[in-house]
């Protein structure tokens, strides 16, 4: 047997390797695409629950007209954001939901998304950013189990959005058939009834809203037929 004094030494970057091999930082740790994507959705949807829409609103100067007490769809002005020159008033403010949707370029959402668009940046940034403007860490809106229930309500406004553009279209084209116009109120009136007083909102049953919107359609259809 040899002296351990004879044994071959193993050099210098041999030792360094060894050492990188178990004390380096393992990046299998960080967080990877989908898990960074994940956190994104979440913060900017957590931003959205604690930051109201009608404080960026008032912030920009966005100016809002009451048009109706009826429905959730309470305001309109023309369209804020700068890449869409608004002849007529399609920017629409939800007051019960505190949301927003413009007839005109569809952009929709809350907070984030109002301020993302005007001023042409991204949503997680302005989320980062309001963050700031909140004293709240990324970390306590992250940890949040609450924030990831919010899918629910956004596939309802998902389909009451897509509603709501039919609606406007039939608005614009019967505008001076007085009969139709009130029949599509009647309607509309009909289904914020059953969002507003039949169902608690957070049971709403996205099945069953599409049905009374697509019986919705069909009445509303029946009268182009007829026309």
């Amino acid at each position: 047997m040899r002296p351990l004094s004879d044994r071959t030494e193993p050099n210098g970057s041999s030792q360094s390797e060894s050492k990188n091999r178990y004390f380096d930082p393992v990046d299998s740790f960080e967080p990877d695409a989908k898990d960074l994507k994940n956190q994104n959705i979440k913060i900017i949807k957590g931003v959205n629950q604690k930051y109201p829409l009608i404080n960026a609103l008032k912030k920009y100067k966005v100016d809002l007209k009451k048009v109706t007490d009826i429905g959730s769809w309470t305001h309109h002005a023309r369209c804020p954001f700068p890449d869409h020159r608004d002849s007529n008033p399609s920017f629409g403010y939800n007051s019960k939901e505190d949301r927003f949707y413009c007839f005109g370029c569809r952009r929709s959402g809350r907070a984030v998304e109002f301020i993302s668009g005007i001023q042409s940046t991204s949503k997680i940034s302005v989320a980062k950013n309001l963050l700031i403007e909140l004293k709240i860490s990324e970390e306590e809106i992250i940890s949040n189990e609450s924030i990831a229930d919010l899918d629910h309500g956004e596939e309802i406004n998902n389909i009451l959005l897509d509603f709501g553009l039919s609606i406007n279209n039939l608005f614009i084209k019967y505008k001076k058939n007085n009969e139709i116009i009130k029949f599509i109120n009647d309607t509309i009136f009909t289904l914020d009834m059953y969002l507003n007083h039949a169902v608690p909102k957070n049971k709403i049953n996205c099945i069953e809203l599409k049905a009374r919107i697509n019986k919705c359609k069909e009445i509303i259809n029946s009268l182009e037929t007829n026309e």
